[in-house]
């Protein structure tokens, strides 16, 4: 019967690429072969587990099985999926001061071309800018039932400052014999630029999109050898405005923002 020990459920824009990245070179951590983020839990369910479990290769009893997916933390539906089909799985939740996160998100949709440089705007074309930064209500959820593992929380500041402590929270969290190898500093990996050729980079957005909804995951592989992904950015992001801080405040209340003490 298939397991799963573990997910980090993101959210998005807290280095889970990154986090993926470290997490495929260590020796006894089966994730995904095929594609980084499955979207089973939230988009793909009704494919069954047999599909689930043919995206990972080399399965190995004695190895923890899990995935990096972020879309799964603000999908009630992917919630409700693990949690029912999975209890005894640890979930692991990056926390990210949510204006910072949801700038961040902002500037990832304008790298990709779907929105214009407005903030109001994009944030009522694409909501999840705010609704996954809502770190109360969704961490509320994931924790409903008590007699389920509580949520891990990690921090992204943490990740940034000292990636090998940070690490080391992670390995004690998943329980692994060993240190898990990582370099001194944390790399920018998908990092959030401004788009040279947004009708371009909208184009290749909606194929990258088109390409994963229909498992088509080797193409995109391709697409990004190729460099295509450069047309998505090379121009650094706007700093955010005290305007537009405020505009981002007003969405959250005072739960979502969880201080870090290091």
């Amino acid at each position: 019967m298939f397991k799963l020990d573990f997910v980090i459920c993101g959210p998005q824009r807290t280095s889970t690429t990154f986090i993926h990245t470290v997490l495929k070179q260590v020796p006894n951590i089966n994730l995904p072969n095929v594609v980084k983020e499955t979207n089973f839990f939230n988009n793909k369910f009704h494919k069954g587990f047999g599909y689930y479990e043919s995206l990972f290769q080399n399965l190995k009893p004695s190895n923890l099985v899990g995935e990096v997916c972020p879309s799964y933390f603000s999908s009630e539906i992917a919630i409700k999926n693990i949690r029912n089909n999975f209890p005894h799985a640890k979930i692991i939740v990056i926390y990210r001061n949510p204006i910072e996160r949801s700038w961040s998100m902002f500037n990832h949709h304008l790298k990709k071309g779907r929105i214009k440089p407005n903030l109001q705007s994009a944030i009522e074309k694409i909501p999840d800018i705010i609704e996954s930064s809502r770190f109360s209500l969704y961490l509320d959820k994931w924790n409903l039932n008590n007699n389920l593992n509580p949520v891990n929380l990690l921090h992204y500041k943490e990740l940034c400052q000292d990636p090998k402590k940070f690490f080391n929270k992670l390995q004690m969290i998943l329980c692994l014999n060993k240190p898990i190898t990582v370099v001194d500093q944390m790399q920018r990996i998908n990092a959030s630029t401004l788009p040279k050729y947004p009708i371009l980079a909208k184009i290749l957005a909606k194929g990258a999109a088109f390409l994963r909804e229909h498992d088509l995951h080797l193409f995109n592989e391709i697409g990004k050898k190729m460099m295509l992904t450069k047309f998505y950015g090379g121009k650094k992001p706007n700093n955010i405005s005290q305007a537009e801080i405020k505009i981002l405040k007003n969405y959250f209340s005072q739960r979502d923002f969880i201080n870090y003490e290091g």
